[in-house]
């Protein structure tokens, strides 16, 4: 790629991200330009860190990464769980399966080389609720091996008593348990730690910059082609980011920065394509916990939880705000032994305040599952929201249609940590072949 000069050439204009206030078309001179790189990613979480990762990695370009929050982890992936599985995805559905599985490995890899990075490999568990869900928990099994290399074999449990076997945890629960599907390879990982270390890792290049408290307020268009970013910066007032590409990576945002940018019908058709999917995880510590003894074996999960990974078809998803759903999850985390319990999903707006009744909702069903654990006596530490970014024709990744130079990563719905490192590929793979 040829990085621009800071001066701008005539044609240039700047695209504001509200369509409904935006002026006439402005050049952006000379003096306007505070910082000169080769990309500017919008947005820091995982996705937009794996990119800025491996772009520092496998090329020579420079990265800036704008937030508008005061630091990393502030949308979806900070309220994660955290999950490296395949078994509650779907082999049918190739490319987001294959991206999966690359990023299963790529995260193993990664830990192995760098122990900033950690795994915990305890393996997944699914639990079928009904004897209908232990037919479809039976048939997945025999789907998932079929397509996993011959070391990663999942496993059926025909009935309760099996399931209780591999995970004593559930050995007084009052939920119905009919079967359980068991893949020790699957993991999973600190959403929030692992950010943080990916963060830190950028920060050591020199061709890595990062704008905290920066909100993008236009992109810049010269010739057809995107050309930087104009952000309100609360300490520095406005400040021009100029690159030869602008790639978002804002999570739910995503939509309403592309609609505002994009002219006609191309614009049009960004929005509502990712929207807002609220999510609540609560972080509780547990007193039976005691030494390096584990609270649980494996992840936990409702299979009935597999229906957000389907791919469903269209353009568009319209938001309803009476869509609401609560599936019984439980992680123990691997860095401080506390307990990940979720999960909620609510389609809406942007809200990212605490909702009591999928805290309520949340507890209810883990206090079934895990009665033992849960008696009363745990402490609520943290109660995580995050906005997942919802797409019904899943992740979407690459050149945005209209401008040149533009990219988007986005629409990863919960599964942004397990498919960063993948998408992180796409993207640079499409940023050389500009």
């Amino acid at each position: 790629m040829k990085r621009l000069g800071a001066g701008a050439a005539p044609g240039t204009r700047v695209v504001p991200n509200n369509r409904r206030r935006r002026p006439s078309w402005r050049p952006a001179r000379s003096h306007d330009v505070d910082v000169d790189v080769d990309v500017v990613l919008v947005g820091s979480g995982i996705i937009s860190l794996f990119i800025a990762h491996d772009i520092l990695e496998k090329t020579d370009l420079s990265v800036a990464v704008v937030e508008r929050a005061d630091g990393v982890c502030a949308g979806a992936t900070g309220a994660g769980q955290g999950y490296l599985w395949q078994l509650h995805r779907d082999p049918m559905n190739a490319d987001a399966w294959s991206m999966a599985l690359q990023g299963r490995a790529r995260w193993r890899e990664l830990a192995a080389a760098d122990a900033s990075f950690t795994v915990d490999q305890c393996g997944s568990l699914l639990l079928a609720t009904t004897p209908e869900e232990g037919v479809e928990l039976e048939a997945r099994v025999a789907a998932v091996n079929d397509a996993l290399p011959i070391e990663d074999r999942a496993t059926f449990l025909p009935d309760r008593e099996s399931v209780v076997k591999e995970e004593p945890s559930l050995s007084d629960s009052v939920a119905d348990i009919f079967a359980g599907a068991m893949l020790k390879t699957d993991g999973q990982i600190d959403g929030q730690a692992t950010t943080r270390a990916m963060f830190r890792k950028c920060e050591r290049s020199p061709r890595f910059q990062s704008y905290f408290g920066s909100t993008v307020e236009h992109l810049i268009v010269q010739g057809g082609a995107a050309r930087g970013v104009v952000c309100a910066d609360r300490a520095n007032g406005s400040k021009t980011i100029r690159a030869d590409a602008v790639c978002v990576c804002a999570g739910a945002w995503s939509s309403t920065l592309l609609s505002s940018w994009i002219d006609g019908d191309a614009g049009d058709r960004w929005r509502d394509a990712i929207v807002p999917r609220r999510g609540h995880l609560l972080k509780l510590g547990v007193g039976q916990r005691r030494g390096r003894q584990r609270l649980l074996n494996h992840g936990i999960m409702e299979s009935s939880y597999s229906k957000h990974y389907i791919s469903l078809r269209g353009n568009h998803c319209v938001a309803n705000h009476d869509a609401y759903d609560v599936t019984f999850t439980a992680t123990e985390s691997g860095i401080d032994g506390t307990l990940l319990i979720g999960s909620s999903r609510e389609l809406g707006d942007f809200d990212q305040t605490v909702n009591s009744r999928a805290v309520d909702d949340i507890m209810r069903a883990a206090r079934r599952y895990l009665p033992s654990l849960l008696d009363g006596s745990e402490v609520l530490l943290e109660t995580r929201v995050g906005l997942r970014p919802f797409s019904a024709t899943g992740p979407i990744v690459g050149p945005v249609d209209g401008v040149s130079g533009l990219f988007v990563a986005a629409g990863h719905e919960g599964s942004g940590l397990t498919l960063a490192p993948s998408t992180a590929d796409r993207i640079v793979s499409s940023l050389l072949l500009r």
